[in-house]
């Protein structure tokens, strides 16, 4: 099953490459224009209105262009602006390339709008922009829409905006803000592949909606001999990615489509205070369900990677699928997840699929509700692989089924090791509380977890050996014990609310069914720990700075004083 993840995510590169390649070899050709020699200087403004004149100067809104072809036959320099007026609509694709665009990171060229409102691009049955191996481009305050049906594999065809780093240059700075973009394969594309490195990538404010593949979708390829990514140092923050179902294929890079946002083989990635809701559910199975699922909603996989304050809803993955459709899946050297909500995803709210060798993670203070819907044996929390130091502390899950944390190694992914759960709520309707493989599984060790379950079983399933009840699961294998007592505390958490709640970048603190009453026995109750292995923000789920006291137990911490209310 792991294996075909990899396999899968191989394929995806190849794929992608071609499509890229094809895509820039074979676009459309420039009609020729009569255009004057560019004279004006660095730092001007150029305007493209719909009814505007390709053979004025563009210099002023009333000697406007009017075409994107007249654009792409522009030339470019530091601070220069391209704007098009608000509320018009301009058919083709922007072709931002080496030999008409000299931008720089610190004084990128602008593309955006002007007057009231967005400007709308539509690519046709192409891409509406695409960057092509340049530094120091800011896509802006614009409309991006398509009307994309046909995503081969999910993988080739129009993306929004599309950015290639192709040409063996290391390129920077480039920008994508407060743009809507929908209608197309991914709404935004990255492929970063070769020699040249592209840096400093950063997607802030995105609407990406109702498109077919992804809203984000970044891949790059292996890195060299030296261990050196071609994409490296990625920021998507505030933005909102809904309504990309997937493409159904009968092969392994099916399982890659229908998320919010995907990177594979990224260096220094953080995604941030991001929405993720309502994607997948068409993606269809490899081998007809045999091997595959639908994506989730947030995937990295790579090098320095932060996951933190993004809500993930509502991940569906096509049924009969064996695995994933869940919020989080995230695998590479130095991983850190925290201060996320999912909730109502199909499959696990947090997927830890490693497998890199001496890899570290930190899952800390996050928020799982009814997640693992249609997982039954990958759990909310999902330990799949690797071969580092783990630790899952100060989270709080909640479902109505099990199991909550599933830990399991394998040949092709890796054998995981040095795996420290403590201080998290585990909140169960009914079913198994914890699946472990101990053949697979080295040095997994729980602590002053709170357990409680509503049918009153506590069921473990500890490899071949089953276990009801939390305190003989506690001593047969040395489990939740400090000085021969038991460590777990195994009690209702009295939460404030029932139920899931949708905040959509509402503030955490509001969110009741994860915050316990003032006499609950999470309150204070939090056991010491080692210190994390990486180093989080300090804070817990709603913001606030964990005491240096005792904590609470779970994602939120709250002083002994404060209520529900």
């Amino acid at each position: 099953m792991y294996a075909a993840r990899l396999i899968a995510l191989t394929s995806l590169i190849a794929l992608l490459g071609v499509a890229c390649a094809a895509a820039f070899e074979n676009r459309r050709p420039i009609a020729p224009l009569e255009i004057p020699p560019r004279s004006a200087p660095a730092g001007q403004a150029f305007h493209v209105r719909a009814d505007g004149d390709d053979n004025a100067d563009g210099l002023t809104p009333d000697t406007a262009w009017a075409s994107i072809d007249r654009v792409n036959a522009g030339s470019y320099g530091p601070g220069d602006r391209v704007l098009f007026r608000g509320g018009d609509t301009f058919t083709g694709t922007i072709h931002i390339v080496p030999e008409v665009a000299t931008g720089a990171p610190e004084a990128p060229i602008i593309f955006g709008s002007y007057g009231t409102g967005r400007a709308t691009l539509g690519g046709g049955d192409g891409a509406a922009v695409q960057i092509e191996s340049v530094s120091g481009i800011r896509i802006e305050n614009l409309r991006v829409s398509g009307n994309i049906t046909t995503c081969l594999f999910g993988l080739e065809g129009a993306h929004g905006i599309h950015i290639i780093n192709e040409r063996g240059q290391a390129n920077a700075g480039i920008t994508i803000a407060r743009v809507e973009v929908s209608g197309y394969c991914a709404g935004i594309a990255t492929i970063a592949t070769g020699v040249g490195a592209l840096t400093a990538v950063k997607f802030e404010e995105v609407e990406a909606h109702d498109n077919l593949t992804a809203g984000v979708l970044l891949v790059a390829s292996e890195p060299d001999s030296q261990g050196r990514y071609s994409l490296r140092d990625v920021t998507i923050v505030d933005s909102r990615f809904t309504g990309s179902p997937g493409v159904p294929a009968p092969d392994a890079g099916a399982n890659i489509t229908g998320g919010g946002v995907f990177v594979y083989r990224g260096d220094r990635v953080i995604v941030e205070n991001n929405v993720a809701i309502d994607n997948g559910g068409k993606n269809g199975c490899a081998g007809g369900g045999a091997e595959g699922g639908g994506n989730s909603g947030i995937v990295v996989y790579g090098r320095d990677i932060t996951i933190r304050g993004n809500e993930v809803a509502r991940q569906r993955v096509a049924m009969n699928c064996p695995w994933q459709g869940g919020g989080i899946a995230v695998g590479g050297l130095r991983v850190l997840v925290e201060r996320n909500y999912t909730h109502d995803n199909d499959g696990p709210a947090v997927t830890l699929d490693n497998d890199s060798g001496d890899a570290t993670a930190l899952v800390r203070h996050n928020v799982s509700l009814n997640d693992g819907a249609l997982s039954n044996s990958e759990g909310a929390l999902l330990i799949v692989g690797g071969d580092g130091g783990y630790q899952f502390v100060n989270n709080t899950v909640r479902a109505q089924r099990g199991p909550l944390l599933v830990a399991q190694g394998s040949d092709d992914r890796g054998y995981p090791r040095d795996i420290a759960v403590a201080n998290n709520v585990f909140a169960l309707r009914d079913g198994v509380f914890l699946v472990v493989d101990p053949t697979s599984v080295e040095g997994i060790h729980f602590l002053g977890n709170l357990y409680y379950d509503a049918s009153s079983k506590y069921l473990i399933q500890w490899g071949d050996q089953a276990y009801t009840g939390i305190e003989p699961w506690s001593l047969a294998l040395d489990q939740e014990r400090t000085g021969g007592a038991l460590a777990a505390i195994v009690a209702d958490p009295l939460f404030c609310a029932e139920g899931a709640d949708t905040l959509d970048h509402r503030p955490f603190s509001t969110l009741a069914p994860a915050r316990p009453r003032p006499e609950s026995s999470a309150r204070e109750a939090g056991r010491p720990i080692p210190p994390p292995l990486i180093a989080g923000d300090g804070r817990e789920f709603a913001g606030l700075p964990v005491p240096v006291g005792k904590p609470d137990v779970g994602a939120i911490d709250q002083s002994p004083s404060e209520t529900c209310g």
